[in-house]
């Protein structure tokens, strides 16, 4: 039997990643959704005019800030394409980063856009945006747009956890790593791929033995790493991945 792919990410998020999926891997593929972070608006006080430039490391942070106000005459930076892909269908010229938030940070230290500067974000960051870009004398104020509240695994994606068939477990984020083997122990084999090196470090403190991190920290170079492992566990058990 094919291994599942067990989807964490948040629902408004898990849209086009399964649709992706799905047309890559066939109808084989068995898509398994479970999301450890529900997404709560919050009420924020972003329309200021006194703010030049606008920064977003989600599509979360843009489609709540787009709710808030219906400027769009800034400069907005976003961390990568897929979000960069969301603020220009809100109606920004977004200038797309390489997607890390130090890597955007580095980006914006190198253009120095107009200031003061507005970064967008959740109540959880791995890395504060903000913080790096005052400390490089740009001056640059944070605004918590969206909450990022915890959701416990469903009842099908613990029967999977718990069996002893091998489950495909793509994670998106430190903090939706460490949510996810928290709910742990279990006691399925896992291929988890990997993100980026810091949710690389999780999983090996959480003992997992299969662990591929991504080439890059976006949602094209996950789908490859899952696509490969999911072709490789199929020759592992003598089936054609490509019928």
């Amino acid at each position: 039997m094919s291994p599942p792919v067990l989807i964490t990410r948040p629902a408004a998020a898990s849209g086009t990643l399964v649709q992706d999926l799905q047309a890559r891997l066939g109808p084989d593929c068995r898509i398994v959704l479970s999301p450890l972070l529900r997404i709560e608006p919050v009420s924020a006080h972003v329309d200021d005019h006194s703010i030049r430039t606008v920064i977003f490391t989600s599509a979360h942070a843009v489609t709540h800030y787009t709710s808030l106000t219906d400027r769009r005459d800034v400069t907005c930076y976003t961390v990568g394409p897929a979000t960069a892909q969301v603020a220009r269908n809100a109606g920004f010229a977004p200038i797309s980063g390489k997607g890390t938030g130090q890597a955007l940070v580095a980006q914006i230290k190198a253009d120095m856009p107009p200031a003061p500067c507005l970064y967008l974000r959740g109540d959880h960051i791995a890395f504060d945006i903000a913080k790096a870009l005052n400390a490089a004398g740009l001056e640059t104020h944070s605004r918590v747009v969206y909450r990022q509240v915890p959701q416990p695994l469903t009842s099908q994606a613990q029967r999977l956890l718990s069996g002893s068939a091998r489950v495909i477990v793509p994670l998106f984020s430190p903090r939706s790593a460490a949510l996810f083997f928290a709910q742990g122990p279990f006691t399925a084999p896992l291929d988890i791929v990997a993100i980026s090196e810091n949710v690389t470090q999780l999983v090996s403190q959480a003992g997992r033995n299969v662990c591929v991190t991504a080439s890059h920290p976006n949602q094209p170079a996950m789908l490859d790493a899952v696509y490969d492992l999911w072709v490789t566990a199929n020759r592992l058990e003598g089936r054609d991945p490509a019928q």
